[in-house]
């Protein structure tokens, strides 16, 4: 085999390789593969940089270009000391296929802005909007492609009276399909306004979300609403509610549906009602997060009807007060909305209430808040947040207070405000002793009516900020002296009792440092909130019967909120459910949860919220289980679907569990969160892991490219599994919109993790109609870690990605695992091929924690290097795209190097390949010759050096060049359709337009070759250096048949000393006085050649051909069915519905002769030769049919409408003629597709 050795390479040669390539004047149809490594572009870079002060156009700059292929380029300078910032620059640099976003690296200190990145590869551009600046703290940025859809932006800032910000904000638009760079729509938004702006950029499809980012480093600012118009006019209104920047979140992402858990949750005021913020139907239970202020139990606007469960014109906030689920120190609520009720009961005297109907009801259980840490000390901020300098509060009793600044007998003291910081894990303590008010500018003082705890000096002015608290909070206690020996703030002397005379102005302010700081003097750390630990939160597996009256630890008064675990099946189990929604202490809480539309029949976790006291309970029938009514029961409970922070805090506690009961092997445990949420990093050895060798190719997503993994070590023991944890490291670099598997196994019962059709990663027991998906969906070219873990006592899959848990479920998965371990595609069958780079593959007997995810992570090595990714496009040593695969078998004559031998076929310049002539095989050439000026013809031209079949031939032989205006010879050569055609500008100013449509036939075509031009004396000795099957063209001149002297030996077959002239008019291929250029070919057989002409008189009478065409252009697309007969037994098959895929289906196959000849005894059979289509209905916009066929001496062409009935058949002129015409479409349709489905479906039994 011949080997390819790139210049400089001494060392390194790899197998030769042949396409395929598109065609060009005078070179070759076949070309030597350039490899992978080796293939390269010619780029241009355009940059135009922003020049502005404090922007410096010498910066030191490099670009790397991203690509379609999951390949990227070298570095590319663009900006450096001596040149400055280059206007254009050209490169020559690896081949990414489409560039798909542009990444630039500050390699000096000076920062460097730009508008817009241009890169032009292959005569097509690329346009890339610049966002943000390079400089010292953000020296790189990726940008993304830009977009000219118009979209019209309008937001409403709110009320607030410090709604508004000095900061920029910036918005990104999220779709369907992509989303747009960040787009700058605000400065400095006032209170109250409201702003609309146009902006430009890239169609992202239907948007899903929007991403909000404010710029200003301690300025939040708030926004209500925020509606997006596109050009077409649709509609997309978001709800955002929230405080964007800090200390807030710095970018808020918002979705278009605004009823998620582990959605971020918005800002409500303490009159928000959640018929504000929902204004639609639910369907079924639907959840949401808000976050509620501090000590809104002072406002007047706050009312609450029913209890327990609200009707939507319940103030939130004060629903969750009345329900016990928050306290004066605000927090984060999850609000379960669900149907309405005909009745809601009141229990709190302290609302108002009101007995109207709804239009849907709520419940709500607390998922965050500042109460909910393990100490009883606290500073809280002025923003009501949790932070290292603030007004100090204790918690006494359960309930929380300041602490005042001075007694009757003493006064807070410096040791004390030492003593506080220390027992919240600080080295020192700092009392502020300006006041509350001012506090580091800032006003830190509790609200009128919030508790105090303890007492000190002013608040109200501590460096410019309040810390004091509100009016109506507690004060717990006064008189605290601290010395700064005790061991708790508590054992001070100080002075308790309900009523202490002091008001929050008097709040006291410390400020800590020093946590984690060996100096003690802030030398090495910066100050963070403190580290209180967090409640405990009660997590409970549960059986089918449990309910709250029968466990003694699901005590608690209303408010009381457990976490619960639920097994499968609990919808058929014995027990009668009472009430909806709100449900009687004795009903089954498994069983309430599936008929509340909080839980699915195959179980999974819930949360469990203890309610007040209910009259009655209501029957409904809802998620096939029917509960009952009930009269007055003392207790009751909700459940709802649980958020990511109550998980979170339960796996801590979990974790530390884990942690205290951990030895030198770690125990099993016996819960799924356990493992899950454990902190052990240990990892022990894995049962079966594979590695790609050092010559190994990739995963090119065609047949034959996997591994099969069932023989490695280990493998014999995958069937004994039970739990498993399967990690892999991947990059995907093609195949977008196809499933891909990464790793499966066994046949049914098995598993499969692959990305699916929405280039999502999903994970599946294999035949299980049940998909677990992970939402994550990775990009062309960028490598990632996945893993997949299955427990199965309770049946529980996690989803991790990139280290990160991004799914969790409880199924009713059942695996049954064979030692069948398939690499890069489906098990089960041949089909799902992955194309890309699996870097590690790794199978655990147990489930792994997060903590082992993430080790393992780190020992898979080292991303690969992109020489070795494998490529979707390729090219020739000459530069040549390849339009076939390569191959390292060479390409020979008798494949596809046959040159043109017929006669030339003449051509109006309207002429296409739906001529019968151009019906050959794939690589059929076919001589040509072309009429004067068709450069001012009308007819169509699509593509470029590949042209599609409805293309005028003679103008795309005038593009090319390969004839002259007056016309000349040209090859034609046959190739497969392609799904779209470009445009361009060629020859003598033939213009071609593009195209989108695909089609079954495409063709190139090139100069005519010099024939061999004979005498009547020439014989037949050059053709023995021909191959066996080859042919060559010759011409002969007239009046051989008088050249007695030049003998001719044979008939039929002739002696290669044999006159070839004459021989030719002796087999009747050519009479004396004309020389139509007579075809000859070598036979190995009998040494011999013979005029191919002279056999086809006796083979026209049994040619047969038949092409069938049936398609419309709509909305869609072009859809259309296809499909072809050829004498030689050749099958081609086409349908293309845009409708249900946007892939063309294409089948090509063999028929035997039996075949034929039935398909030729129908078409003769229906008498279909002897009608005529003058009177049937003409091709409209309703559709298109074609029918042409040849049966021996007669061709017949037939054209018509869609017939969608024998209907249409008899509104005809023509009724008889076009109703055989109409069976023999349907005989022909039975035919064509028992012949797919027999060839391209049945497998022969092994």
């Amino acid at each position: 085999m011949l080997r390819y050795c790139h210049p400089g390479a001494a060392t390194r040669c790899l197998a030769r390789e042949w396409c395929k390539a598109v065609p060009e004047q005078g070179k070759p149809e076949y070309g030597v593969c350039v490899p992978p490594e080796f293939a390269s572009a010619r780029y241009t870079i355009e940059v135009v940089p922003v020049v502005a002060p404090g922007v410096n156009l010498r910066s030191d700059i490099s670009l790397v270009v991203a690509g379609s292929n999951g390949r990227h380029t070298r570095p590319i300078k663009v900006s450096s000391h001596s040149t400055g910032t280059e206007k254009r620059i050209h490169a020559e640099r690896v081949d990414v296929g489409d560039p798909e976003f542009v990444h630039l690296t500050l390699a000096s200190t000076k920062p460097w802005r730009c508008e817009r990145i241009i890169v032009w590869k292959d005569f097509r551009y690329w346009v890339f909007d610049c966002t943000g600046q390079l400089d010292f703290q953000s020296p790189e940025a990726a940008y993304l492609l830009s977009g000219n859809k118009k979209y019209e932006i309008s937001v409403q800032t709110g009320a607030d009276p410090h709604a508004g910000t000095i900061g920029s904000i910036e918005l990104n638009l999220v779709g369907g399909s992509r989303s747009t760079n960040p787009q700058p729509i605000l400065q400095a938004p006032d209170v109250g306004s409201n702003k609309r702006v146009n902006i430009r950029a890239a169609d992202v499809g239907d948007l899903e979300a929007i991403m909000l980012t404010n710029t200003a480093q301690d300025d939040p600012w708030y926004c209500d609403y925020l509606n997006v118009r596109t050009e077409d006019g649709s509609m997309f209104a978001f709800k955002v509610k929230r405080w964007i920047g800090k200390p807030y979140e710095q970018a808020v992402h918002v979705p278009l549906k605004p009823s998620d858990v582990d959605m971020p949750s918005q800002d409500i005021d303490c009159y928000t009602r959640a018929a504000d913020i929902f204004n639609t139907t639910p369907l079924g239970m639907e959840v949401m997060k808000v976050r509620c202020p501090q000590n809104c139990q002072a406002s007047e606007f706050a009312r609450v009807l029913g209890s327990t469960i609200h009707p939507s014109r319940s103030s939130i906030y004060a629903a969750a007060v009345n329900d016990g689920v928050l306290s004066p120190s605000g927090g984060t609520v999850v609000v379960a909305i669900v149907d309405s009720l005909p009745l809601y009961s009141v229990e709190a005297s302290d609302f108002k209430s009101s007995t109207e109907k709804p239009g849907f009801s709520f419940y709500v259980y607390q998922s965050e808040s500042i109460d909910a840490i393990e100490k009883n000390i606290r500073l809280v901020n002025e923003y009501g947040k949790l932070s290292s300098t603030g007004r100090l509060e204790v918690r006494r009793n359960g309930i929380w207070g300041t602490v005042c600044t001075k007694g009757d007998f003493s006064r807070f003291s410096v040791p004390a405000a030492i003593k506080a910081c220390q027992l919240m894990g600080y080295k020192h303590g700092v009392y502020l002793e300006d006041g509350c008010s001012s506090a580091e500018g800032v006003d830190m003082c509790a609200g009128t009516g919030y508790p105090v705890a303890l007492a000190a000096k002013g608040c109200s002015d501590i460096m410019g900020v309040n810390y004091c608290g509100q009016a109506l909070e507690k004060i717990a206690t006064v008189n605290v002296a601290c010395k700064g020996d005790e061991t708790e703030l508590r054992i001070c002397p100080h002075l308790v009792k309900e009523d202490i005379y002091c008001v929050h102005d008097e709040d006291i302010v410390v400020g800590c440092e020093g946590k984690g700081d060996p100096s003690g003097i802030g030398l090495f750390t910066a100050e963070e909130k403190p580290d209180l630990g967090v409640l405990p939160i009660r997590s409970l597996a549960l059986t089918c019967s449990d309910r709250p009256v029968t466990r003694r630890d699901m005590e608690g008064g209303p408010g009381t909120t457990f976490i619960a675990s639920c097994p499968d099946g609990c919808a058929e189990a014995p027990g009668d459910v009472k009430g909806t929604f709100v449900y009687t202490d004795d009903s089954p809480i498994c069983k309430a949860a599936i008929h509340a539309g909080a839980l699915e029949a195959s179980g999974g976790d819930i949360v469990v919220d203890i309610g007040h006291r209910q009259p009655s309970f209501i029957s409904t029938d809802q998620h096939n289980i029917r509960s009952s009514a009930s009269g007055p029961y003392p207790r009751s409970f909700v459940v709802s679907r649980v958020a990511s922070e109550l998980r979170e805090r339960a796996s801590e506690q979990a974790g530390k569990a884990r942690r205290s009961a951990l030895s030198a092997v770690a125990p099993k445990q016996a819960r799924f969160t356990e493992i899950e949420n454990g902190s052990e990093s240990q990892l022990f050895e894995d049962k079966l892991h594979w590695y790609p060798p050092q010559s190994f190719p990739g995963f090119e997503g065609r047949p034959g490219s996997f591994v099969d993994a069932s023989n490695l070590p280990g493998g014999s023991l995958v069937s004994g599994f039970r739990d498993f944890t399967l990690a892999v490291k991947a990059t995907v670099t093609g195949k977008k919109g196809k499933w891909r598997a990464l790793v499966s196994n066994g046949d049914c019962d098995g598993f499969m993790l692959a990305i699916d059709n929405n280039d999502e990663l999903v994970f599946e027991q294999t035949c299980h109609p049940r998909l677990i998906r992970s939402g994550f969906k990775p990009a062309l070219g960028e490598p990632f870690t996945c893993a997949a873990t299955y427990f199965a006592p309770e049946r529980a899959v996690a989803i991790f990605v990139n280290g990160k848990k991004v799914a969790y479920q409880k199924t009713d998965y059942s695996f049954n695992l064979k030692p069948k371990l398939i690499i890069g595609r489906a098990s089960a069958s041949e089909s799902d091929y992955f194309k890309g780079e699996i870097i590690a593959v790794h199978l655990f007997d147990y489930v792994l924690s997060p903590a082992q995810i993430t080790q393992l992570r780190r020992e898979t090595g080292p991303v690969p290097e992109p020489g070795r990714m494998p490529r979707g496009l390729r090219r020739t040593e000459d530069g040549r795209v390849c339009i076939s695969s390569c191959s390292a078998q060479e390409p020979s004559l008798a494949e596809g190097g046959r040159p043109a031998t017929n006669a030339a076929l003449r051509l109006t310049c309207k002429d296409t390949l739906l001529k019968p002539e151009f019906s050959g095989a794939t690589g059929h050439k076919v001589l040509v010759s072309c009429p004067a000026d068709c450069a001012l013809s009308p007819a169509e031209l699509h593509g470029c050096k590949i042209y599609s079949a409805d293309s005028s031939i003679c103008k795309a032989a005038l593009h090319m060049g390969v004839i002259q205006r007056h016309g000349g010879e040209a090859v034609v050569t046959l190739h497969d359709g392609m799904t779209s055609y470009t445009a361009s500008r060629g020859h003598y100013g033939v213009l071609s337009s593009a195209t989108a449509v695909p089609q079954v036939l495409a063709f190139s075509v090139t100069s005519a070759p010099h024939y061999r031009a004979l005498t009547c004396a020439n014989n037949g000795s050059f053709v023995l250096k021909l191959g066996v099957g080859e042919r060559e063209l010759v011409v002969c001149p007239p009046n051989c048949s008088v050249a007695v002297n030049q003998a001719v030996y044979g008939t039929g077959f002739y002696s290669p000393i044999s006159s070839v002239c004459r021989a030719a008019i002796h087999a009747g291929a050519l009479v004396s006085t004309y020389s139509p250029s007579p075809r000859v070919y070598f036979d190995a057989a009998n040494q011999s050649y013979r005029d191919y002409s002279a056999t086809m008189a006796s083979a026209e009478e049994d040619d047969f051909y038949l092409r069938y065409y049936v398609g419309h252009k709509g909305k869609f697309g072009h859809e259309f069915l296809e499909f072809e007969f050829r004498p030689e037994g050749r099958l081609r098959y086409a349908n293309n519905s845009n409708y249900k895929n946007d892939t063309m289906i294409r089948k090509e196959a063999y028929v035997s002769q039996s075949v034929m000849k039935e398909l030729r005894r129908i078409v003769e059979e229906s008498e279909i030769i002897k009608e005529d289509d003058n009177n049937w209905p003409a091709p409209d916009r309703v559709g298109r049919q074609e029918l042409e066929i040849v049966l021996g001496k007669d061709h017949i062409s037939f054209t018509t409408s869609k017939i969608g009935s024998m209907a249409d058949v008899q509104r005809s002129k023509d009724q008889d003629g076009l109703r055989v015409f109409y069976y023999l479409v349907q005989d022909l349709k039975c035919f064509i597709f028992s012949l797919i489905g027999l060839h391209f479906r049945v497998s022969v039994p092994p």
